[in-house]
């Protein structure tokens, strides 16, 4: 053997490699190209990578490549493609033009590293990140409406008797009609506290087995009021028992918060669609929805027809006060109150949104077994 042959072979032992024409037309794959795209050396040659092409990249990605090498520059860069299977991968390729004495290239070859675990590291570390950051923001927001909860509380424990005694004591009728609405007032402000309270989960719970399918039908009818007549409520049951352990009042709460949302979203009408269903979470999807473990899961989704959330706003959907309603229409806390809860049940909530379309809110709450439920 001699170097050039040695060179080739160190080369297809390590690499992925490819060579084509001037006109991208494949001329040459070596065997770690099959096995990664899993076409064979008969699907690949006389045809285009574009067999590959797994739409990842925008037009301008391939105009700005073919541009370099075609100019003749190595062309550097990481490219998803799709294997024959429709599972895709990542490669970090360099595209080398050849001349052989002309001005433009007559051929090209590409040189491959397979980087797909790579990716996966990357992308896992980035979710983690932005977990972490949303955890630690909303246990800072936590601890402050604690604080706050608190401290009012005392405030109002102090102002409600005082108006009580000052109404009981008067005969005088605009005395009395003050004193009612500043204990109107006392009474809105204790329910703020309330809302408070449940997302820094300083509420007591009171949780015991039940099967999310009929804490769904017994909500029904509040929920319907909730919505009014103009929403035409949908509720899509699974067959089975679904358990969980959960505090049925806090999770009646979590309904009707996402139901209020959902008949804001829809002042002109519409669908609001309630489902359940088991769904069991691999450690990579458990690792997209938050800090949940992978297992089985009650999933309950709730689905409306309304004016849907801006991609702008989706991130501080949860954060207390935060609102995109005007303010005599909430305080910005109920959906604060759902994340705390769902958290509090070791759960977690995941929000989509297409502005138009409308808004979905998939809530995963550990499912119990039969034997537990037994």
């Amino acid at each position: 053997m001699n170097l050039q042959t040695d060179y080739e072979y160190a080369l297809d032992q390590s690499s992925i490699v490819a060579a084509t024409d001037a006109k991208g037309i494949i001329t040459y794959v070596n065997e770690k190209f099959c096995e990664i795209s899993q076409y064979s050396r008969e699907e690949l040659i006389g045809h285009t990578h574009h067999l590959i092409n797994s739409g990842y990249h925008p037009p301008e990605f391939w105009v700005h490549l073919w541009k370099t090498i075609s100019g003749g520059s190595i062309w550097k860069g990481q490219v998803q493609n799709r294997a024959k299977d429709g599972s895709l991968y990542w490669v970090q390729t360099s595209i080398i033009p050849f001349f052989k004495g002309q001005k433009r290239p007559c051929r090209y070859l590409a040189i491959r590293t397979d980087i797909t675990e790579y990716k996966r590291l990357e992308e896992e570390k980035k979710q983690l990140t932005e977990q972490l950051f949303q955890a630690q923001k909303m246990e800072v927001i936590g601890r402050l409406a604690r604080g706050i909860s608190h401290d009012f509380n005392n405030i109002l424990g102090t102002v409600q008797p005082a108006v009580q005694s000052i109404s009981h004591r008067s005969s005088d009728p605009k005395i009395q009609e003050t004193c009612e609405v500043i204990l109107e007032s006392v009474s809105h402000a204790a329910h703020v506290v309330k809302q408070l309270l449940l997302f820094s989960k300083q509420m007591k719970q009171l949780k015991v087995l039940h099967d999310s399918r009929f804490i769904l039908r017994d909500i029904q009818k509040m929920v319907k009021h909730t919505l009014g007549d103009h929403i035409q409520l949908v509720l899509d049951l699974c067959e089975t028992p679904l358990w969980i352990e959960a505090d049925t009042v806090q999770l009646q709460q979590v309904v009707l918060n996402i139901a209020t949302n959902a008949r804001d979203a829809m002042p002109r009408g519409g669908v609001f669609i309630i489902q359940v269903s088991p769904v069991i979470l691999d450690s990579q999807i458990a690792l997209r929805k938050g800090r949940v473990s992978p297992g089985r899961y009650c999933r309950i989704t709730f689905r409306d027809t309304g004016v849907g959330i801006p991609m702008d706003q989706m991130d501080h959907v949860f954060e207390p006060f935060f609102t995109t309603k005007s303010r005599d229409k909430g305080t910005g806390l109920g959906l604060s109150v759902v994340y705390g809860i769902v958290e509090d049940h070791q759960g977690a909530i995941q929000v989509d949104s297409d502005p138009d379309v409308g808004t979905c809110f998939h809530i995963y709450l550990p499912e119990k077994t039969h034997e537990y439920a037994a």
